[in-house]
């Protein structure tokens, strides 16, 4: 998912209600864009403020407010509810993609898992010259490609750069 196009910089605070944040760097934060749009000029209503905001992943430990069953989003607070409500966090297609993407991960982790087991499997046979040394070099250098390219595909789906 680095397709530039889903996500995008978020105001905090509305550019509307507080023009003087515009460009200031803890107003600013990595957002999706239909979250962006859901959340648009909301801000909570005056003297609300303390249980009626959405959290800011840069000045909230979201898991006090948001956490993730599966592949739903709950609400753990008054916060997490008006987050969930107004980012519209559980709608189907949300939802449908996140089960997507446990999916692919159960697969990956599966894969990586085998090839793990197989790989041990191989070298204890070479070791014990079961088969050919360079059979099992061969073996071992294809199971070896296969581990690579699957740790790189768990790491994309799961966000990670290594």
């Amino acid at each position: 998912m680095k397709d530039p196009e889903l996500f995008g910089v978020d105001h905090y605070r509305p550019k509307g209600r507080f023009g003087h944040l515009i460009a200031t760097y803890s107003n600013l934060f990595y957002c999706c864009n239909p979250c962006n749009r859901r959340k648009g000029a909301y801000w909570p209503p005056h003297g609300k403020d303390q249980t009626h905001f959405i959290p800011n992943p840069c000045d909230h430990e979201m898991f006090k407010h948001l956490r993730f069953n599966g592949p739903v989003v709950e609400a753990k607070s008054p916060a997490g509810k008006i987050a969930e409500e107004i980012l519209d966090l559980n709608d189907p297609e949300a939802v449908a993609y996140r089960k997507f993407v446990l999916d692919c991960l159960g697969t990956y982790e599966e894969k990586r898992s085998k090839l793990e087991q197989t790989q041990v499997e191989v070298t204890r046979l070479r070791d014990s010259r079961a088969i050919p040394q360079m059979d099992a070099d061969s073996a071992l250098a294809t199971i070896q490609e296969d581990l690579v390219r699957v740790k790189a595909n768990l790491n994309r789906l799961t966000g990670r750069t290594a």
